[in-house]
């Protein structure tokens, strides 16, 4: 009897962290992008890739709409379990478990392409007339955070997506740094990125990752997580979501 009862002990332990689970994913919209409370048509480089790592698990997911700098701090607290493009740095490993590469990240400069500005080096965006929006809690490489810290008069901080396209809209600052497969999709799929001129400079180049919560997930489920990486069965939905975008 004694042998029964620790079966079945053992048995609801590992259904519990591996079966039923329910993943809470970040995410934000652009403008006129996606309506909320419309689940089914979240859409996006970001969703594709969590739906493809996601699929093969018994795991149900969820999206929730979130700025990013307070997403990060969600992450952390265990408040949500997964965000995707994330750079990886030593501080963020104490709190995330990451997987990847995802993909590689190619930030450049998004500007009105009424009033647009050639820039030759990160120096050259101190030069330009106004400030240029970078968002909350993103980390664009360390050559450029040492110019940030250096020159923070000619950078504006904001929280939202949105936020940066009005203030480019009214001429509040020259440009704002974005990832640069996203305006390309942006520019497709969203009106609101008609106006917009990407220019071909690299502000900073990197590998992000899945960021999964360590607060909030199991080392079961973070396993199954990164086998589901490694399959290939996932490399091939990889390969197709980065050539749908224009990112091979």
């Amino acid at each position: 009897m004694l042998f029964r009862k620790t079966v079945l002990i053992v048995s609801l332990f590992f259904s519990q962290v591996t079966f039923g689970c329910e993943i809470t994913i970040r995410y934000e919209r652009y403008g006129v992008e996606n309506q909320a409370g419309e689940p089914a048509r979240w859409h996006g480089l970001d969703v594709d890739f969590a739906k493809a790592l996601l699929a093969n698990t018994d795991c149900s997911y969820r999206f929730v709409e979130l700025p990013w700098a307070r997403a990060l701090g969600g992450l952390k607290a265990g408040l949500i379990d997964l965000m995707l493009s994330v750079s990886k740095t030593a501080e963020r490993e104490k709190y995330f478990y990451f997987i990847g590469p995802q993909r590689q990240e190619t930030i450049v400069l998004a500007m009105n392409r009424e009033n647009a500005f050639t820039i030759n080096s990160l120096e050259d965006l101190l030069s330009l007339p106004a400030p240029v929006a970078v968002h909350r809690g993103a980390y664009y490489g360390e050559t450029f955070e040492k110019l940030l810290q250096s020159n923070p008069e000619h950078f504006i901080t904001v929280v939202d997506n949105k936020t940066k396209l009005d203030l480019l809209a009214h001429k509040k600052i020259s440009g704002f740094l974005e990832e640069k497969g996203n305006l390309i999709y942006q520019k497709t799929f969203n009106p609101s990125f008609s106006h917009i001129y990407i220019d071909d400079f690299v502000i900073n180049s990197t590998d992000v990752y899945y960021a999964f919560s360590k607060r909030s997930l199991n080392q079961a489920q973070l396993e199954q997580f990164e086998r589901i990486f490694r399959s290939s069965e996932y490399q091939t939905k990889q390969h197709k979501i980065l050539a749908k975008y224009g990112l091979e």
